[in-house]
């Protein structure tokens, strides 16, 4: 089934997106270590993760979805599933949090760098799952 490549690719896209975001994040972090802030880089960091969200959990639901139609049951690559219900579940936690951040307590902030930094962990071993299903 072709589509099995369309989700690769699209989720290889997302992968890079999420990537792309902890990279912002991590220099929002140092910044803010130095004693410095770059709003430019906060704007785009929030304008960006709702889209990092969405693309994580519809490429989940489409995995999930092509599988069933193609071998009829959602465990025919039980890790790989795994995975992704991690990712997903870990996208959503991580964009609640954000939602509850406020200046001054970085008890969340500190959480969901860290969520993300396991996103990122996450998404790497993902991308090596998927090609192992894929070649």
């Amino acid at each position: 089934m072709y589509l099995r490549y369309v989700h690769g690719a699209f989720n290889l896209t997302v992968a890079l997106f999420v990537f792309y975001q902890f990279r912002l994040g991590r220099g929002m972090r140092l910044k803010r270590l130095a004693g410095e802030t770059d709003p430019q880089m906060v704007k785009k960091h929030m304008r960006l993760g709702p889209y990092a969200v969405a693309g994580g959990i519809l490429g989940f639901t489409a995995g999930t979805t092509l599988i069933i139609l193609d071998k009829g049951r959602v465990l025919a690559y039980p890790v790989h599933f795994v995975f992704g219900g991690l990712i997903a579940l870990g996208l959503v936690y991580t964009f609640m949090l954000s939602r509850k951040m406020v200046a001054g307590d970085p008890s969340k902030r500190t959480l969901h760098g860290r969520v993300g930094m396991a996103l990122v962990a996450l998404y790497a071993v993902q991308v090596l799952l998927g090609l192992g299903i894929l070649l």
